[in-house]
């Protein structure tokens, strides 16, 4: 019998077979095009000393990890009341490429026809204060890795490379927390916070996200850390699930995932003052060996410079979380 493999999404489909702060490090913290700041993972127009109250690597990573949710709207017989109820689907987290934000998760989080939102907590300009807004992105909205299904040694099919990214207008007057990306030689100014290199054995990975189903339920979101290890790399196709195969980069990591850690980012560690690097990112896990699988990092910026190209149908917006705009809100979950 084999071990089975979960997609880490909320629906958790069964397969047969997985920034720098100032005084600590930070993501690059970006606002509006014209004033995206060259540090990572700080405040646009960052000031020159140390702020008196520096966020850690962790309030960054609050703001530059987010939940991915759908919602169901809920009519009652016999009454008028509409209700949109959330459903978590995975992980996601903010990049920045020359002076555009995008979103990445996990592909297979975004192949499901409907749109996704994100509760994303921001920084207003100009303040130290924290509000929380709603992003929409449309299923139209998402660029997926140039790979597609393949053929591999003897016919068999080789799954699409499990990486999606979408195209994230600023909002106005905010700041947002993103990994800096800069391809080298690097003439944006972007600080590059990405692994120059796929990890290797025996790298240790730090890894963000919003699991469900812990036992128990806070008032706020927040994600949780798991720390692994990066324990193979094949080289070739080599994990099976239901007759396809997954692509020959994926990295296998000793750690435990539940569903909905689909799409969450996976970082260097030890975080120190130098900063941090992004590994890549989680795609699935194994129920029996407790072992996750991830799509490196060139994965990642291969789908970066595929969708700054890359003509969509539609395209994500911001909107207040008091729906006072009429876009409809999600009931908290």
């Amino acid at each position: 019998m084999q071990p089975k493999q979960v997609l880490l999404h909320a629906r958790a489909v069964v397969l047969s077979s997985v920034v720098a702060l100032f005084a600590t490090p930070a993501l690059v913290v970006g606002a509006a095009a014209d004033s995206v700041t060259a540090a990572p993972l700080v405040s646009a127009a960052a000031p020159a000393a140390l702020p008196p109250h520096p966020e850690s690597f962790y309030d960054q990573v609050t703001r530059g990890v987010v939940r991915l949710e759908h919602y169901d709207i809920v009519e009652r017989a016999g009454s008028d009341v509409v209700e949109y109820v959330g459903h978590s689907d995975g992980t996601g987290f903010f990049l920045l490429f020359g002076r555009d934000l995008y979103l990445a998760t996990a592909r297979h989080i975004t192949e499901a026809k409907y749109d996704l939102q994100a509760r994303v907590t921001v920084q207003k300009r100009g303040t130290d204060e924290n509000e929380v807004i709603d992003l929409h992105i449309p299923h139209g909205a998402w660029v997926d890795h140039p790979r597609g299904v393949g053929v591999g040694a003897g016919g068999a099919r080789v799954a699409a490379v499990d990486v999606a990214v979408a195209r994230v207008p600023w909002p106005k007057d905010r700041l947002v927390k993103a990994v800096g990306y800069c391809p080298s030689p690097c003439t944006s100014g972007v600080i590059n916070q990405f692994a120059q290199s796929d990890p290797e054995p025996p790298t240790i990975a730090l890894v963000f996200g919003f699991p469900l189903d812990l036992g128990f339920k806070l008032a706020e979101q927040r994600p949780m850390a798991r720390m692994g290890v990066i324990a193979m790399v094949a080289g070739e196709s080599f994990l099976q699930s239901e007759g396809v195969f997954v692509e020959e980069r994926v990295r296998l990591v000793d750690a435990q995932m539940f569903p909905g850690n689909s799409g969450s980012p996976m970082f260097s560690y030890p975080i120190g003052t130098q900063g941090f690097e992004l590994l890549g990112l989680i795609t699935g896990a194994n129920e029996s060996f407790n072992y996750a699988v991830a799509e490196p990092v060139s994965r990642i910026a291969e789908t970066l410079e595929a969708v700054a190209t890359t003509a969509v149908s539609a395209t994500a917006s911001w909107h207040p979380l008091d729906g006072g705009d009429g876009f409809p809100r999600m009931k908290p979950h």
